[in-house]
């Protein structure tokens, strides 16, 4: 290489470096691995989506840990001790009913218990009641809420609530199941962790992920005869974390090692192998530095995905070696036909790619940007360093490559006599295979999730331990405070009128809203007028009295120590208020009544059910785009290399998307919108395959090139088949699958004409 090039090549190669390390060292770039991140989004994020992802979100340091067997009680014990010395232990009751006392000290006069309430609807005396509760010595709710309520209603009323957020008894110290329920023959115990955020950061989610259930085996060896299950979503975060930083080095790490054996094997030659890896190296710093410019989070696995560059990028490599060993000289200078084919099938591939900019999963819009900056990074070098180099032998395939591409050549020259019958044959092929089983698609969110069988199961299983079956979850909208609270308490009386034995968990039975707590407050005042509590007050040798109604802000409840012992009951999205409620014990009909009166605020949501609904609708989308492209490129076609070249690529193109559809399915069993993505990617490479055949023919060199281009690509793409998040095996397979078919299909678009050294 000349010195002042070669200045200038390095000075670049230093340049992209820097680009890629600068954003690191200054900490703009973090790591992301957690589900809601990689989840879709619409366009226009509506509220209910909105507060869906914030509930999601406040869920990521929680996690709950079930014990039941013979030495439930013992295990549970063990690693009680042992989350409580980490910090990691949800705070005790004794510590929630102090902070319950501090918060409600001043709202005492508003609050009115189910069983007050009750008492004065059926004109009974309460008092007794409250005597009743007030024997009994070891009630917690009892002893510190006496001196802000001697009518025990506070207490009464911390105690119905306690009891309604979760079907779980307490034994003293621990949360319990009964062993009649959930399926049980025994107890079940519980313990819920709350892990500080320094331990949610992407590396330290695994280490505290594995801390627990090491913890987990560690006590079950000691002492056996227990079933420990664990769930949420730290879970998730840490086994994705974990799959996709082992994915993307092991299958980047092997796919790097196979095209470098497959160069080396075509060209047994160390040259080919640094120019090989160093066209790689500068697609890569083009890639991550584009990535860490443009986006704060990068995700896991989106860089699992930015595999696929080495087996793009690659492609320029073989076609510039192929073309700088031309039998009319050993030239340092690219012809002019491959600077445009390298040309243009930059820009098709690159516009492939940017088309996921699109999508509505952000980490797909990484690996457009990714994966385009990179390819661009391969095509400067390609294009202004690569055939300067200087090198001790030239470029030359073993005889062994070239024999064989003379083989492949002859057959390929073989099929054209016949390429009418095999495209009639391969196109009746596709429809019958349409007609016995139609191409389907399922667009569930879960294929975005690498999470393991196991903890799918012990989440499904702690769900229905904690909330039963037949219990719905709905969203509630307010333009204030005041008025989500009483919907929400319209929302639980219709439940009531509906069904007597429906329960409802909602933010309003921990805060009613202002006007009921006045109706509550009137009630009270009422029955104390009335003597209904002279023998409590004889009992406890004090006047009782129901005190005064006062105002509480949301900030009072968001920020208090209670809020911090209860589940994220409501967010403020864009100046609206959403809570979450659950109803239990209503049947199919009377829900459907419910969500009829209530329409106007009430909403039945499920993140993955909307997230789903956004995948498929994109989907439809997206196949209607992939029409039109496929248009644009048979058009591009027949503006350069005429009509008949333009016919027999649309035919062409149609075989191998049905085909990599169509066998992807038997495969799989059911597509999903990875696929389709596949897809584009397939029309993308289509048509460089295309290109470089009419533009150079059957030429030993530009059959070198093409072949050593698919069977890399079809590894790459083919290593992604095997990744256990379904998104990427999905989408690897069907490009593999096009690409094998690209490679035997493409030669049959030329003409008679223009079939180059053919004979």
């Amino acid at each position: 290489m000349e010195a002042g090039k070669k200045r200038l090549a390095i000075l670049h190669f230093f340049i992209s470096l820097s680009l890629c390390l600068i954003p690191l060292g200054l900490g703009k770039v973090s790591l992301q691995a957690e589900l809601h991140q990689a989840l879709p989004q619409s366009r226009e994020a509506g509220i209910l989506e909105q507060a869906e992802r914030a509930f999601f979100a406040s869920r990521r340091s929680e996690a709950i840990v079930s014990v039941t067997g013979g030495q439930a009680l013992e295990v549970t014990g063990a690693l009680a001790e042992q989350f409580r010395a980490w910090g990691w232990l949800a705070e005790n009751q004794n510590d929630f009913i102090a902070a319950a006392k501090d918060f409600y000290r001043p709202l005492a006069g508003g609050l009115l218990s189910d069983t007050y309430r009750q008492a004065l609807a059926a004109q009974t005396n309460p008092g007794a009641i409250g005597l009743e509760r007030l024997a009994r010595v070891a009630d917690p709710f009892v002893a510190e809420t006496l001196d802000i309520d001697l009518t025990l209603n506070t207490a009464i009323f911390l105690d119905e609530r306690v009891s309604s957020l979760s079907p779980l008894q307490s034994d003293g110290e621990y949360l319990y199941l009964a062993g009649s329920a959930g399926g049980s023959l025994q107890p079940v115990y519980f313990l819920f962790l709350r892990l500080p955020e320094q331990a949610l950061g992407l590396n330290q989610v695994v280490h505290s992920a594995q801390r627990i259930k090491t913890a987990i085996r560690q006590t079950q060896e000691l002492l056996q005869g227990t079933q420990v299950r664990h769930s949420g979503v730290l879970f998730h975060t840490a086994e994705n974390t974990a799959r996709g930083k082992q994915e993307m080095t092991f299958l980047g790490g092997l796919s790097l090692v196979t095209v470098m054996l497959l160069v080396f094997l075509a060209y047994r030659s160390a040259g080919p192998l640094w120019l090989a890896l160093l066209t790689i190296t500068h697609a890569a710093l083009y890639g991550f530095a584009a990535v860490f410019w443009l986006f704060n989070d990068v995700h896991v696995l989106s860089l699992v995905f930015a595999v696929t560059l080495i087996g793009i990028a690659i492609d320029y490599c073989f076609h510039v070696f192929a073309d700088l060993n031309r039998p009319e000289g050993k030239q340092r200078t690219l012809s002019a036909g491959v600077k445009r084919a390298l040309s243009w099938s930059f820009v098709t591939t690159a516009l492939g790619y940017l088309l996921l900019l699109f999508t509505p999963v952000m980490l797909l819009a990484q690996v457009a940007v990714f994966v385009a900056f990179g390819l661009a990074g391969a095509w400067v070098f390609s294009q202004f360093i690569h055939p300067y180099v200087r090198l001790p032998r030239p470029i030359e395939p073993t005889r062994r490559v070239t024999s064989l591409i003379v083989a492949v050549r002859r057959l390929f020259c073989r099929m054209q006599l016949r390429k009418r019958l095999a495209i009639s044959t391969l196109l009746g092929a596709i429809v019958l295979s349409w007609a016995i089983e139609p191409i389907g698609f399922n667009d569930n969110v879960g294929i975005l999730s690498a999470s393991s069988p196991g903890l799918l199961e012990s989440e499904a299983v702690h769900l229905e331990y904690l909330s039963g079956g037949n219990s719905i979850r709905a969203f509630v909208t307010a333009p204030d405070w005041e008025t989500l609270l009483q919907r929400e308490e319209a929302i639980t009386q219709t439940a009531q009128d509906l069904n007597a034995e429906s329960r409802t968990n909602a933010l309003s039975r921990w805060l009613p809203s202002f006007a009921k707590r006045e109706e509550n407050n009137a009630l009270l005042q009422s029955a104390i007028e009335g003597g209904k509590f002279s023998q409590l007050t004889a009992a406890i040798g004090q006047s009782v009295s129901a005190g005064k109604v006062t105002a509480s802000t949301p900030d009072r409840y968001l920020e208090s120590e209670l809020a911090a012992h209860l589940p994220d009951y409501a967010v403020q999205v864009g100046g609206v208020w959403v809570s979450w409620l659950q109803i239990k014990g209503l049947n199919h009909i009377e829900q459907k009544q419910l969500f009829e009166r209530h329409a106007a605020y009430l909403s039945q949501f499920s993140l993955a059910e909307v997230f789903t609904s956004v995948l498929s609708q994109f989907r439809g989308q997206l196949l209607q785009v992939l029409f039109g492209i496929a248009a644009v490129l048979i058009l591009a076609l027949w503006w350069r290399f005429g009509w008949q070249t333009s016919l027999l690529s649309a035919a062409i193109l149609l075989i191998i998307v049905s085909g990599a559809l169509q066998m992807s399915q038997w495969l799989l069993g059911s597509l999903n919108i990875f696929n389709v993505l596949g897809v584009l990617l397939i029309l993308a490479l289509a048509i460089d395959y295309l290109f470089f055949y009419q533009a150079e023919g059957y030429s030993v060199t530009n059959m070198l090139a093409i072949m050593l281009s698919a069977v890399s690509s079809a590894c790459v793409f083919g290593m992604l088949a095997f990744s256990q998040t379904p998104a990427v095996g999905s989408f690897g397979l069907t490009v593999m699958l096009g690409i094998l078919g690209i490679y035997f299909l493409a030669p049959l678009s030329l003409n008679t004409e223009a079939r180059k050294n053919c004979d």
